[in-house]
């Protein structure tokens, strides 16, 4: 498995269990917010409980159509709002039937001390003393079921509240549950995820490090099938191309000092005399036969200018034959007289080539020998 695809399926887990989460609140918040809801409900009945009951003192204590006409509209409210809990499939506090009808008498109760006390003000003297009667004969029970009302209410509040309290508490335990669980799921594939990335690395590293010391038969182990694996196949690769190339260099390079050696073992052990110039004519090198052939040790006229060693007689044609040589890539044969360490004047015969363009010599190269006696031979010949 990729580094990539481990990193994709911790994401997709988080969104998962995120999701989840993000659900299950949804949930929580639809139920809590129905509890809450619920409680509001409960809260306007006992308000309006409270208020029945105030209106009832006020109307037992001094009967007035105001006081009987605001008590008619709180109880109609009132029982307006318990058949709505009733009927509301989402409401949690469910209200029998048993505590509408039984709340029900109350408002008969309210009515028939109205009619009487409307009835006994239309009589003799003595109607504050039967109305007090009356009073007295149903107030204990009006306000008995109103007690009863305001009790059932007080207890389906709290019962409200107990559940809303719990449902809270439910939740916080549950999601916080559920945030642990999250954090240990990341906490842990990331902890995977770096273990295996730190072992890669090392393993990585230390394999660069013993190529690049130049082991170059060391391979990195091949471990899974991740971008580490495939970075270390390609180095394993890489070296063995390496390893290919630089054996191959090797090998060029030892023919290339054989050429060399024998080369120079065949410049040395020569009588010729090789020597190499620049565009400048100043001498860069110069075989070790010149020490036989004119006297001078090698290193002795290197940097110094080729027509030094030039009879001055034969100056003027040195220069021209040097500027033709400068304009040809062709052998030209050379004969001149130079000078010997020991002052005489030497007859020298050979080849120049212009090898400027060759960049492994990159100068002009003369080779030469001393034919002096064979020119007095010549010459006694002649004679």
């Amino acid at each position: 498995m990729t580094i990539r695809s481990r990193l994709n399926l911790s994401l997709l887990a988080a969104i998962s269990i995120t999701l989840a989460i993000s659900g299950w609140i949804v949930v929580e918040q639809s139920h809590v917010t129905a509890v809450a809801q619920d409680n509001l409900r409960v809260n306007a009945l006992t308000k309006q409980i409270i208020l029945l009951h105030s209106l009832t003192y006020d109307y037992l204590d001094s009967p007035s159509t105001r006081t009987e006409v605001q008590w008619q509209a709180t109880y109609n409210t009132l029982n307006r709002r318990l058949r709505e809990m009733q009927q509301d499939p989402q409401c949690l506090t469910r209200i029998s039937a048993d505590v509408i009808d039984n709340y029900a008498s109350i408002k008969t109760t309210f009515d028939h001390i109205v009619a009487e006390a409307k009835r006994l003000e239309q009589t003799d003297s003595g109607v504050s003393v039967q109305l007090n009667s009356l009073t007295t004969h149903f107030s204990s029970l009006l306000l008995r079921k109103n007690q009863e009302l305001y009790d059932w209410v007080l207890g389906a509040s709290t019962a409200s509240n107990t559940q809303l309290l719990s449902t809270m508490q439910r939740d916080s335990i549950w999601f916080v549950a559920l945030l642990l669980t999250i954090a240990l799921v990341v906490a842990a594939t990331l902890y995977l995820v770096k273990r295996g990335l730190l072992t890669s690395i090392d393993r990585l590293r230390l394999g660069v490090d013993t190529i690049r010391r130049g082991n170059l038969d060391h391979r990195i182990p091949l471990v899974g099938r991740d971008e580490f694996g495939e970075l270390s196949a390609a180095f394993n690769t890489m070296t063995a191309d390496l390893q290919a190339l630089y054996g191959k260099l090797e090998l060029e390079h030892q023919n290339l000092l054989n050429r060399e050696q024998r080369f120079r073992a065949l410049v040395e052990k020569a009588t010729d005399c090789v020597l190499i110039t620049r565009a400048d004519a100043s001498i860069v090198y110069v075989s070790p036969s010149i020490l036989p052939l004119l006297g001078y040790a090698p290193e002795s006229i290197l940097g110094q200018a080729f027509f030094a060693f030039i009879h001055l007689e034969e100056q003027e044609w040195a220069h021209v034959f040097f500027d033709r040589l400068l304009k040809t890539t062709d052998s030209i044969p050379l004969m001149f007289r130079v000078h010997h360490r020991n002052g005489d004047w030497r007859i020298i015969e050979g080849v120049a080539t212009n090898l400027l363009g060759m960049s492994a010599v990159a100068g002009m190269v003369f080779n030469f020998r001393d034919i002096t006696e064979r020119k007095r031979a010549e010459q006694s010949l002649r004679a």
